[in-house]
């Protein structure tokens, strides 16, 4: 149950997408009431245009007021990016995960969240953990952050920074063992035949 000013952690898309120009995203949230009955919580579009980003800067924040909520969403874009498909198995347990985020070293104000379990599931040995997102998009000389939350002390973590040679990982968590597996895929560049003309010297955008 939330209650007015509650805060719900919505999860993005699974995988990362690649505009043309802009990304438009459709908001409809209904939340559940009594004897099953339904109400409108959020319903509208929003727009992200990479072009507009202020020069230095690679994310921005949109919002949408409707209904009976604020959504916010935080949009990235990411130059010359690769995608990294990341697994988590348990390989010893018992282990009690709350929360899988993935972000670039140092940025953890941008982070995405991988997996989030409020119940605090205990998982054994052999069991892989159930991310709600395994693909995430980082610029090609960036690497990844990943940081592995316990769910009985906020203090039992795990934080690992993953380059482009490393693809699989084995590290202790309080008593368990985990395995982190990463594959890395090149994103293609996406070209336009005759967007661009040569005039002189210049290079032209049509």
């Amino acid at each position: 149950m939330f209650l007015q000013d509650d805060m719900l952690c919505l999860m993005d898309p699974c995988r990362a997408l690649v505009p043309d120009d802009k990304v438009y995203f459709e908001i409809d949230l209904k939340i559940r009431c009594d004897r099953d009955a339904t109400k409108d919580f959020s319903r509208g579009v929003v727009n992200f245009d990479w072009v507009r980003l202020p020069t230095g800067k690679e994310t921005r924040t949109l919002g949408l007021e409707s209904m009976l909520s604020n959504v916010e969403l935080s949009c990235a874009h990411v130059y010359s990016p690769v995608e990294a498909t990341v697994a988590i198995n348990i390989l010893k347990g018992p282990c009690s995960l709350s929360r899988v985020a993935a972000s670039t070293p140092g940025n953890f104000r941008d982070h995405i969240i991988l997996y989030d379990d409020s119940n605090r599931t205990v998982l054994g040995d052999g069991v892989a953990v159930p991310l709600a997102r395994c693909v995430v998009a980082v610029a090609l000389k960036q690497k990844l952050a990943l940081f592995l939350v316990g769910g009985d002390d906020v203090l039992e973590h795990l934080a690992l920074t993953l380059g482009h040679s490393d693809e699989v990982l084995v590290r202790k968590m309080g008593s368990a063992e985990v395995e982190v597996r990463v594959a890395w895929t090149a994103v293609p560049i996406r070209k336009r035949p005759g967007m661009f003309k040569g005039v002189a010297n210049e290079l032209l955008l049509l």
